[in-house]
């Protein structure tokens, strides 16, 4: 387990919650962690004018580890560091709004959700 989290948080509210990737992959519909399995994510930070910057390398939410349970990936894009108004978005360029849908449910960030991490 890893887990890494570097954030200004000048109002001092942000959390870092941990949760059990088995256990966060057994609330999932068995169809969205079939999603999440194939397709590959990436982590984005929209800015105002609206240039997406890709944070990390594309990676699978869902991972299969051999001889082990899977291992769920969550990824929250730092909007903070890229000044107001910037906000996080995970997207996937192959599988598309389908499995984005699939993320979102498996705690990612969208725009509409205010996805700053």
């Amino acid at each position: 387990f890893l887990l890494v989290a570097v954030r200004g948080d000048p109002s001092h509210v942000a959390r870092t919650v941990v949760v059990d990737s088995e256990k966060l992959i057994a609330s999932l519909s068995a169809a969205d962690v079939a999603l999440l399995s194939k397709h590959e994510m990436q982590a984005q930070v929209v800015l105002p004018n609206g240039t997406a910057v890709d944070q990390g390398a594309p990676f699978l939410p869902i991972a299969p580890r051999e001889g082990r349970a899977a291992a769920a990936t969550l990824f929250v894009p730092d909007a903070g560091a890229h000044g107001e108004g910037a906000v996080g978005r995970m997207v996937s360029p192959e599988g598309g709004a389908e499995v984005e849908g699939g993320a979102e449910a498996e705690g990612g960030t969208t725009p509409e959700a205010g996805g700053a991490g």
